[in-house]
């Protein structure tokens, strides 16, 4: 009764398995052991004590051999094919390695360039800004000091006494400078009196004066045909004129105990 049973139960618990699949099975286990019962018969028996005994001793030991080196080719195959299928999923997984490093590497350097190319505009873009806020502001500043601070006057150059010359007599004239709009120097300059030391001019001139600090400059060269020579020089600081103006002689510097007599009037 017990046999009976175990036959569906056997059934019931391993209905996966194909009776085809466990004949293979079993067939391949009975030749593997078959084989190596064989091998081990041939090298311990004594095949030489028969003749008819050795000649098949040495049939079933060809044939465990022969098996026996089939097997052990085939695990050797198989063991070269993994090595080799192993080597060739390192060398591409290396390969694809390095050109994801390259492929990062590409990326973040051109991503780098670009930060910094941006940030370069970005600066150069600010100093710009900066730099015509600056100009604004500097041309703002001098149009309203230009406005609250531009005056015209009277300028009058009368004579000058004690002149040195270097030869009997000199040509001499004046070159005065003085500061207009848009903080620049402006000049104008006297007829020269011919052959004197002493020399009277009574040139005057109306200018537009700018700059409440910027001295006014009186220079007296002597005229030539060729280059026109240094003589001497003045200066009227600003404060002495800008308010009430300014009539009096000035001391030359670069003549002995010379002197200049002008009128600065507003």
């Amino acid at each position: 009764r017990h046999q009976v049973h175990s036959v569906p139960f056997a059934r019931s618990c391993f209905p996966v398995l194909d009776k085809p699949l466990i004949m293979r099975a079993t067939g391949a286990l009975v030749l593997a052991m078959l084989t190596n019962l064989l091998s081990v018969h041939a090298k311990e028996a004594d095949c030489s004590a028969d003749p008819q005994t050795g000649i098949d001793c040495a049939a079933a030991a060809s044939l465990g051999g022969n098996a026996l080196a089939v097997r052990q080719d085939a695990n050797t195959h198989s063991s070269v094919d993994e090595e080799e299928n192993r080597g060739e999923s390192k060398v591409a997984e290396e390969a694809v390695g390095k050109a994801q490093s390259y492929t990062k590497t590409s990326t973040d350097t051109k991503r780098s360039t670009k930060l910094m190319a941006n940030g370069e505009k970005e600066e150069w873009s600010t100093k710009l800004a900066m730099h015509k806020r600056l100009e604004d502001a500097e041309l703002k500043e001098q149009e309203e000091a230009s406005k609250k601070m531009c005056k015209h006057v009277h300028i009058a150059v009368h004579k000058a006494g004690g002149l040195l010359a270097q030869d009997s007599s000199i040509d001499p004239y004046v070159k005065v400078t003085y500061r207009g709009q848009e903080n620049k120097d402006l000049t104008f300059q006297t007829k020269y009196e011919a052959h004197t030391t002493n020399p009277t001019w009574n040139h005057t001139e109306t200018v537009l004066l700018c700059n409440t600090m910027a001295p006014m400059r009186f220079a007296i060269y002597d005229k030539n045909w060729v280059t026109d020579t240094f003589v001497a020089q003045a200066e009227l600081a600003g404060r002495e004129f800008w308010e009430e103006g300014f009539s009096d002689s000035l001391f030359l510097e670069g003549s002995n105990n010379g002197k200049l007599y002008v009128t600065v009037q507003p």
